[in-house]
């Protein structure tokens, strides 16, 4: 609070961040009785069905006073469940990652939605329901189940990352390899290697030539 005053008329300011930074001094109210502060707005203003408000007893408060408000909001994925993934050869791709759907909610409608169950168990505990807590049992280690599975899954995904990354070191060593050999080739040796294979192959023509003026009749003159 920013001054002295009556509930519904008294100025504030609100901090987002614990304290480390205020809003814009203001004096609206609203609610039944102006009794309320809007702390947070999802478009319709006094939605108390979404928005989150602060609502005070009638009275007076006082210069620097101080009021805070825990909440929290159940979580909810929003993601595609499609998982990423990067090409390690010709026409394969590997993936890299776990999406959201399938480790922390349903996929395909099969699974649990671990949002949802650490939701209710807060909601039960917070009211001192055991009974409540008692239901949610099966399904919390339904969900540690599923979220270990999926990093099993993690494992050996990285797994067949590191065996593709030394078959393509290996791959890289031979290419580097013989490029280096044909780029360190003694071309004088090569020079002579190559006509003393041409001589070679120029006798092997020449006696094939001889070999077939020869025939039968030859041999029996």
């Amino acid at each position: 609070m920013t001054a002295n005053g009556t509930v519904g008329t008294a100025s504030y300011q609100i901090s987002t961040d614990g304290g480390k930074t205020w809003g814009v001094v203001s004096n609206a109210w609203g609610g039944a009785g102006t009794d309320t502060i809007l702390l947070a707005d999802n478009g319709t203003p006094l939605d108390t069905t979404d928005d989150l408000n602060l609502t005070f007893a009638a009275g007076s408060v006082g210069q620097n006073d101080v009021f805070y408000v825990k909440a929290y909001a159940a979580g909810y994925y929003k993601g595609d469940g499609q998982a990423l993934s990067l090409p390690v050869g010709a026409d394969n791709l590997a993936d890299y990652s776990t999406p959201g759907e399938g480790l922390f909610v349903p996929k395909g409608g099969v699974g649990f939605d671990v949002f949802q169950i650490l939701t209710d168990l807060i909601t039960a505990m917070e009211t001192n329901n055991t009974a409540g807590v008692d239901a949610l049992v099966d399904d919390l280690a339904g969900a540690r189940e599923q979220i270990e599975l999926q990093a099993s899954l993690c494992s050996t995904k990285q797994l067949r990352l590191e065996m593709a990354r030394d078959s393509l070191s290996r791959l890289d060593k031979q290419v580097t390899d013989i490029v280096a050999n044909t780029e360190n080739a003694n071309v004088t040796e090569l020079g002579m290697l190559l006509s003393m294979k041409e001589i070679a192959l120029q006798s092997t023509y020449a006696l094939a030539t001889k070999l077939g003026e020869n025939s039968i009749l030859n041999f029996l003159k």
